[in-house]
């Protein structure tokens, strides 16, 4: 996966032969956090449209910053006083989409995916084999239909038959619709509740609440009973787990040919 060098300017230009896959540079996020702050000076509604494979992880985007670039995004994301809208319409990958979905409404395409880490890179990563991408991506739950079970986004938004790539305008017309339906829900809320419902909101993800505390619930029950069922085999035996009666082995401890005190040998 290569990346452009830094010996084209700054202009964004990948030079001959570089293929650039869409990750975000410091550079980036820099301009993004411009504009947030801009739009809240403005009292403009922010939409954010993502599909990115996540940030450029090199080691001339570290020494820009990358991590603080980052960090600021998200900060002023969080505090814009102004209508904020996130859709994931392709790919959202680890930090750079979370850094432009910290948002009021966040909506999601019906074929796009959300996920800390591409299953490839984490199958080659923990699994130490790429090709099992479809076996992590399953554990990681990047459907559409995952992170609204998970209430990690809002609404889910429809596709033409086929996917959106089949039929672009109606995709565009179906994502206006519900993004009309998101301004107007939004209308009319103070800057001061909005900040605040959104940070609450984004504080308490993946927080222990009653979600959790249910699946736990379902966790241990499985295991008391697993565990239970373990214990009632040991202490059976493997004779009378089966159905048969053990021997009885009376006098085990008189030695054979010895006389007990009655004289009965």
């Amino acid at each position: 996966r290569a990346a452009p060098t830094s010996g084209n300017g700054g202009d964004g230009r990948a030079e001959p032969g570089v293929e650039v896959l869409g990750e975000t540079r410091p550079e980036g996020f820099r301009k993004a956090r411009r504009a947030v702050e801009m739009a809240g000076r403005f009292n403009l509604p922010i939409i954010t449209l993502v599909d990115t494979p996540g940030p450029m992880l090199t080691m001339e985007a570290e020494h820009k910053g990358l991590a603080g670039a980052i960090s600021d995004l998200i900060a002023a994301m969080s505090k814009a006083p102004v209508a904020t809208i996130s859709v994931l319409i392709g790919e959202g990958g680890s930090e750079a989409a979370m850094a432009f979905s910290v948002a009021d409404s966040v909506l999601m395409m019906q074929n796009a995916i959300y996920t800390p880490v591409s299953p490839e890179s984490g199958a080659e990563a923990e699994l130490l084999d790429a090709g099992r991408a479809d076996e992590l991506a399953k554990a990681l739950r990047v459907t559409s239909v995952d992170c609204r079970e998970m209430g990690i986004v809002d609404r889910i938004v429809p596709e033409p038959e086929g996917g959106a790539h089949r039929d672009p305008v109606e995709a565009a017309r179906l994502l206006k619709v519900a993004l009309m339906r998101e301004l107007i829900g939004l209308k009319g809320i103070y800057p001061s509740t909005l900040v605040r419902r959104r940070q609450k909101r984004f504080r308490k993800m993946g927080e222990y609440g009653s979600r959790f505390r249910a699946a736990l619930r379902r966790e241990l029950r499985i295991w008391s009973t697993a565990v239970a069922a373990s214990v009632r085999a040991l202490r059976t035996g493997p004779g009378e787990a089966h159905g048969e009666k053990q021997p009885e082995r009376a006098g085990a401890e008189d030695g054979p040919g010895e006389t007990s005190p009655d004289g009965v040998e």
